[in-house]
């Protein structure tokens, strides 16, 4: 499965992009080996005719499925005639009379349709008369408790003359429509009559149908309530919806996902929200570096497994088997009438979520073995021991260190070499000589092979042979993709330590003539291992899972001891305290106001400085403090409460009290200010070594 072609092609780049495209569908094709795959494209009105030959030569016109415009812009942009606001997705399934296919729903609108123009009453009185036009478009003007419904012919498509009969409501005899039936027997219609389910419209009766009988409506091929992607971090990207959509309809979790036009990730990024399988690839380090990124920052929510909800032991947990999804009942005229069982539909874009816990991106690997001559698999081997063209390749490679440098990806710091002198070793290829502000330092450099990742064995051979040698703090381990296993270390030497790191070389080192001596194209990048840490602090939190307060912010605040204290203070109090726990304004006024005198010098901003969050730390006296909110009192009147009794104790604890002051004061010192308070229960943070 995959989402290619872009929409805002030149004429010259469209015909580019077509003479690429058989080959990727041919390649798609083969990877949805299995016959129940589907591929996607996504192209603009102006070639998408082109894209279906192609997609019919590829596929075969006969496992066409559906072309889906969806709508991309959210207003026009000044076309000179009818302007477009759709792209298109054309789907192709491997075998089409067995692709997987999940149907999606979408929550039914009916405000402002007059189909939908009665409505009952919570004590079963039925309220004839059609709503107002107010209440037909906006339900929230309707009685408490009214159910909305609508009026359905009950003629069913087939005739049967046992079911030609009257029916007796409210006191009259009531036929079907000439040359009909009603759609049950005798005993089926009292049913309905019995649950208040007919209504007469016009000369005969009508099946009453409540929105709340099923609410849901199929996703047809046409999606009008989609927008282009927000905060597009690529020219090109597409929406996650629309994304979403398509790998909910056709795969289930565990499925594999390959989109061979990465750009900036998005459908890698969407099918590890949905706990798929994916695999994702693109010509430019550009895009891949973006895709890295987001994913390595991103945080999904946590859906609960099938085997999780069924008590399995974690170890026994499998994504395949599903998610733990939202099920409604579909009540109809015929599960009434005839006693059948609702009909149930499975939502599966609605599985449950553990709001507890939060999941980040599982283990994923970059890998590039990228050659602009192409070798065949068995040629790999012997053109790595062509001795001529390695010596070149390192050549190359080292010339270029010298203007380049290391660029550190974490601190954007680089460590530019003095000299780098190639070695007569098959371990450790160069040493090289970098400033600092201690002096000059020594680097020994393991060079990877040009065709293939960086082995961890080769590794451990390097850091042997630096540790042997004793006389350098730092080596560098070059290469283009690096084996799973390989890691950042510290290693033990006699004289003290060196730190092992890996490098990633920019591609355009394989071919001659597309280095760069501007130190800005980070040729070489390190690349830093993260760390997740879990975040064990105690949160007050609402009646829905949300964080309110942090526990040990409010037991300083208020000198209240454990959350059994907490829970002991009254209503007021404990809002109060989980308000002033959260904002950093009222850290600040107390430090002020109880005589700490933070001057604008104090701040480690500076006079003047202002913070993300819009304070200015420039005065904070008695009278001016946090840019003119007044003072204490002023400012816990303005977070809501009264200037009673009840809460004067609670302000005046806070300001008097001198740890609480000092605490507040450091706080205020040593941290910048944020308008509100945040904390994270999970961070990415950075372990490659800093080197100026």
């Amino acid at each position: 499965m995959f989402a290619a072609g872009q929409s805002e092609y030149t004429l010259p780049l469209a015909y580019q992009a077509l003479r690429a495209l058989p080959d990727r569908a041919e390649l798609t094709a083969n990877f949805t080996g299995t016959p129940s795959g589907s591929c996607f494209v996504q192209i603009s009105d102006e070639n998408v005719h082109l894209v279906r030959c192609v997609m019919d030569e590829v596929f075969g016109s006969e496992n066409f499925i559906a072309l889906i415009p969806f709508r991309k812009k959210t207003m026009p942009l000044g076309a000179n005639y009818l302007e477009q606001m759709n792209d298109f997705l054309i789907w192709y399934g491997r075998e089409r009379e067995v692709i997987k296919y999940e149907q999606l729903f979408n929550k039914l609108d009916v405000q402002g349709d007059f189909h939908w123009q009665w409505y009952d009453l919570p004590d079963g009185a039925r309220h004839k008369m059609k709503m107002s036009k107010e209440q037909l478009d906006n339900h929230a003007l309707l009685p408490d408790g009214a159910r909305v419904f609508r009026l359905v012919s009950m003629w069913p498509p087939t005739f049967s003359q046992t079911n030609v009969f009257k029916v007796e409501f409210d006191g009259k005899l009531w036929p079907p429509a000439p040359d009909a039936c009603y759609p049950s027997n005798p005993e089926g219609m009292k049913k309905l009559v019995a649950a208040n389910r007919l209504m007469v419209e016009g000369k005969y009766l009508r099946y009453v149908y409540f929105l709340n009988d099923y609410d849901l409506s199929k996703l047809t091929a046409t999606w009008v309530d989609t927008i282009g992607a927000r905060g597009a971090e690529y020219v090109v990207q597409t929406a996650t919806e629309v994304i979403k959509r398509c790998l909910l309809m056709t795969t289930d979790p565990g499925d594999l996902v390959l989109d061979p036009t990465c750009g900036s990730g998005t459908t890698a990024h969407v099918a590890e929200t949905w706990g798929r399988r994916w695999i994702t690839i693109d010509t430019s380090h550009i895009a891949l570096n973006i895709a890295k990124t987001r994913l390595m920052t991103a945080s999904y929510p946590w859906y609960v497994l099938e085997d999780e909800k069924k008590g399995l032991r974690r170890e026994q947990w499998d994504v395949r088997h599903g998610f733990d999804y939202k099920k409604v009942q579909r009540i109809t005229l015929g599960s009434l009438a005839n006693d059948e069982p609702p009909e149930e539909v499975t939502l599966y874009d609605q599985p449950a979520v553990d709001r507890k816990k939060l999941r980040v991106a599982g283990p994923f690997t970059v890998e590039t073995l990228q050659n602009f001559d192409p070798l065949a698999p068995e040629a790999v081997d012997e053109a790595s021991l062509d001795h001529e063209q390695l010596e070149s390749f390192q050549a190359r490679v080292f010339e270029h260190l010298k203007t380049a440098g290391v660029k550190n990806g974490a601190r954007n710091e680089t460590a530019v070499f003095a000299r780098v002198d190639a070695l007569a070793d098959s371990i450790l290829h160069a040493e090289g000589y970098y400033d600092t502000p201690q002096g000059e330092r020594k680097a020994y450099i393991h060079q990877g092979p040009q065709f293939a990742p960086v082995s961890k064995p080769a590794v451990n051979e390097a850091v042997k042979r630096c540790r042997l040698n004793g006389d350098a703090d730092w080596l560098l381990i070059f290469g283009f993709a690096f084996e799973s296993d390989v890691e950042n270390s510290t290693q033990t030497q006699k004289a003290g330590h060196f730190e092992v790191t890996k490098v990633r070389m920019h591609d355009d080192q394989l071919q001659t003539g597309l280095t760069k001596k501007d130190k800005k194209a980070a040729s070489f990048v390190t690349i830093g291992e993260p760390d997740i840490a879990v975040d064990r602090e105690s949160w007050i939190v609402d009646r829905e899972g949300r964080r309110v307060a942090n526990v040990a912010v409010v037991e300083k605040l208020s000198r209240i001891d454990g959350l059994a204290g907490c829970d002991g203070l009254d209503r007021d109090r404990l809002r109060f305290y989980a308000l002033a726990a959260g904002r950093r304004e009222v850290w600040v006024g107390v430090a002020d106001v109880s005589g700490g005198g933070l001057g604008a010098g104090q701040h480690r901003g500076g006079a003047g400085a202002m913070d993300p969050g819009g304070i200015y730390p420039g005065s904070w006296d008695r009278e001016g403090f946090i840019g003119g909110i007044g003072d204490f009192d002023t400012f816990v009147r303005s977070l809501g409460f009264p200037n009673d009794s009840s809460l004067r104790d609670a302000r005046r604890a806070m300001r008097t009290h001198p740890q609480t002051a000092a605490w507040l004061t450091a706080i205020a010192t040593n941290e910048p200010l944020t308008t509100i308070h945040e904390s994270r229960s999970m961070a990415w943070t950075s372990t490659t070594p800093s080197r100026t």
